[in-house]
């Protein structure tokens, strides 16, 4: 029952004993029945136990900085090409290398791109391990289920449940689109459900704390200072103005006479573009990897193992809670929170990893986007 992982056709989940006709199940996949209590019912086929689960988690807790501190400074350096981490992050004083603040900022970036694709790689990995246990564990259960079935005793173990770290990112056919169980249905509806539950939980935030909110940095403040210092994507107007300026320093130029010293080098849009800008690459790391290494994490081994032991909407509420706190933001673990808790609901609705992953990736692509613009409008 673990040998789901990363499948490209999704399992139909067992019926339940109850008995649905065809037809009852027909109609179920032809409505949204988006409150109904029985579409985050069913368990996923979890055989952890709980000393198992926190060993995975502290295991995943250990992989993730190993990777970026370890690691990545070592791939970084010596496959990509990057310089030494003393230039990358030289101070001004320092003058390691003459090169300017953006290009550093652009190095740094470019760092934790390695770092998340290794610690993405990490949690592949993980899963991996984990999956390749579960189909242990559940074939030794299997077994003396059917052992003790021969015996004559009753057996729980019929109880419908579903496949553990399903994904199935096709885009094409019935089991997509449907409205029971579709994986793109419910990421396009997960994404402004998820707006919601932020705002839900910012105004309960600022309403509980008389306005101040919590204090701490934010998720979003790293991404800030790196765009602070990357340069700003040139637009047709902003060329324009350069031309201009070059046009009147030319204009002005200063006699051979005068004190070159105080000469002031012309303002071009190739000295304005001279960097790479970081964005891609944040995209990169808060649009594909984070969100795939986290929903793996949080929701295919979290939430699933969870479900042994509690309500599926309670492991839901559960696993948001950890993935709340390990982004280590006293600020955003309200919003974070509730964030989670619409990602757990959909991959709980869905039993499809790429649900949540869609709709976090979403969230975060949207989110940077955002900061862009702010950028470029000249907001910092």
């Amino acid at each position: 029952m673990g040998r789901a992982i990363f499948s490209n056709q999704r399992r139909r989940r067992r019926k339940k004993e109850s008995g649905d006709s065809d037809d009852n199940d027909q109609d179920r996949e032809k409505s949204l029945r988006l409150l109904d209590a029985d579409m985050y019912a069913t368990p996923f086929a979890a055989p952890f136990s709980p000393v198992t689960i926190v060993g995975g988690l502290v295991a995943f807790a250990v992989a993730y900085p190993l990777s970026g501190a370890v690691f990545a400074p070592w791939v970084g350096q010596h496959v990509v090409g990057l310089p030494p981490l003393t230039a990358v992050f030289a101070t001004e004083g320092d003058a390691l290398l003459p090169v300017d603040e953006a290009t550093r900022a652009l190095w740094r970036v470019q760092y934790a791109f390695v770092g998340q694709a290794l610690e993405t790689s990490a949690a592949v990995a993980g899963t991996c391990v984990l999956a390749r246990l579960a189909t242990k564990l559940n074939e030794e259960q299997q077994g003396k289920s059917a052992s003790t079935n021969q015996k004559g005793a009753s057996s729980d173990n019929n109880v419908d449940s579903a496949p553990l770290f399903q994904l199935d990112v096709s885009p094409f056919g019935p089991s997509a689109w449907n409205l029971r169980d579709g994986w793109l249905t419910w990421a396009i509806i997960g994404y402004p459900l998820a707006v919601a539950s932020v705002s839900l939980a910012s105004v309960v935030t600022i309403a509980v704390t008389d306005g101040q909110g919590f204090g701490g940095r934010g998720t979003a403040d790293d991404v800030v200072q790196l765009l602070k210092s990357s340069p700003k994507p040139v637009t047709s107007r902003q060329e324009q103005a350069a031309n201009d300026n070059n046009a009147a320093t030319v204009t002005n130029a200063p006699s051979p006479r005068s004190d070159m010293s105080t000469a002031v080098p012309p303002v071009t849009p190739a000295n304005v573009a001279s960097v790479q800008p970081t964005w891609p690459y944040l995209l990169g790391i808060a649009s594909f990897l984070a969100p795939a290494s986290e929903e793996l994490i949080f929701r295919g081994f979290l939430l699933a193992s969870l479900t042994r032991f509690m309500s599926p909407t309670s492991a839901a509420f559960a696993s948001a809670g950890a993935f709340a706190c390990a982004h280590l933001s006293a600020r955003d673990l309200p919003q974070l929170w509730g964030l989670g808790m619409v990602l757990g609901l959909s991959y709980v609705r869905t039993k499809n990893l790429a649900t949540p992953i869609a709709i976090h990736s979403t969230w975060n692509a949207m989110t940077l986007l955002l900061l862009v613009v702010v950028q470029m409008e000249g907001g910092f």
